[in-house]
């Protein structure tokens, strides 16, 4: 099955987590912060078109809130997620760059020992 869609995860509404929104990745790196989904909450999720690149949608979430995103707005420390073709991609909406997360959604607690593919319930997406 081809699968082509993306998503937008923004910082869980905590009062432990309020010091890490709008961070840049260095600082969250620096201070011993994971970026993966646990820490982050699905805002926006829709179809991937086969032309749309991940500055593309960057782009395009700074320039247009869509109608359907919930959350605060789009910008750095969001978590953009991009499934083309069943390939998934995270990418961390830094200051001046996107910076690729390795495991954001595929965290081993996403999966239960012996079991190819994540819970659904631990691992959105």
């Amino acid at each position: 099955m081809n699968i082509n869609q993306y998503a937008v995860y923004q910082l869980k509404e905590s009062a432990e987590l309020a010091a890490y929104r709008s961070r840049s990745y260095q600082y969250l790196t620096e201070h011993h912060f994971q970026v993966i989904v646990q820490n982050y909450q699905q805002a926006y999720f829709t179809k991937l078109f086969t032309s749309d690149t991940p500055e593309m949608i960057r782009k395009r979430l700074e320039e247009h809130r869509p109608k359907n995103f919930r959350g605060r707005p789009f910008g750095v420390g969001d978590v953009i997620v991009i499934n083309q073709q069943g390939e998934i991609t995270a990418y961390f909406v830094d200051k001046d760059s996107l910076v690729v997360v390795a495991g954001f959604i595929r965290s081993s607690s996403c999966y239960v020992k012996g079991e190819d593919m994540p819970q659904r319930s631990r691992c959105p997406m």
